[in-house]
């Protein structure tokens, strides 16, 4: 699965989780840039991304993604 594909289904992912349809992420999209993106919602953006890719992020992966192409990479990374 390359990192468009993965950008395609996060996008599906945060518009879920989030409850807004609107939402168009890229590789440099941060919490910052998405309204209601916060602590709380990461931890389910983050099961939801476990469900869906078959991946498990660890406590420490998860503090090392710092934007949404951080999440792809580390979900290309862990589907290998």
């Amino acid at each position: 699965m390359d990192t468009k594909d993965i950008l395609g289904e996060l996008n599906l992912i945060f518009r879920k989780v989030l409850k807004r349809d609107n939402i168009e992420l890229n590789s440099e999209t941060t919490a910052q840039d998405v309204e209601g993106w916060d602590s709380l919602t990461n931890m389910i953006l983050v099961n939801e991304m476990e469900k869906k890719f078959g991946v498990r992020f660890t406590f420490r992966d998860i503090v090392h993604l710092k934007n949404v192409g951080d999440m792809c990479n580390a979900i290309q990374a862990k589907m290998k």
